[in-house]
């Protein structure tokens, strides 16, 4: 599976190739919804709520099995979201979590 996609194909073309680089450059790259997931959760850390596990893990997940198919990638770097989604997640290290009989919303 490691370096399952190829970057340059045998048949490839100029033209063909400058196609796919602009469709993975632009609408195909991952940055979009990675975009909207990080104003999501600074949107929601603003109002206190926290993002749940699940969503970093798959994060992760999703990055980690991008990094290994396409090789020479940053898909890796999203490895570091998913894990910071999933830290945030924890409350035994808020004394402020939702939970917590000393904390006042008001």
């Amino acid at each position: 599976m490691w370096a399952a996609v190829p970057l340059v194909p045998a048949d490839a073309t100029v033209a063909s190739l400058q196609n796919r680089v602009t469709f993975w450059a632009g609408p195909g790259s991952f940055a979009v919804p990675l975009i909207l997931l990080g104003c999501l959760t600074r949107h929601l850390a603003g109002r206190g709520v926290a993002i749940p596990a699940g969503i970093g893990w798959g994060l992760a997940a999703w990055c980690f099995l991008g990094g290994v198919l396409l090789v020479p990638s940053p898909y890796f770097a999203g490895i570091i979201s998913g894990a910071l989604i999933i830290l945030a997640t924890r409350t035994e290290d808020r004394p402020w979590a939702a939970g917590d009989p000393g904390y006042d919303l008001t």
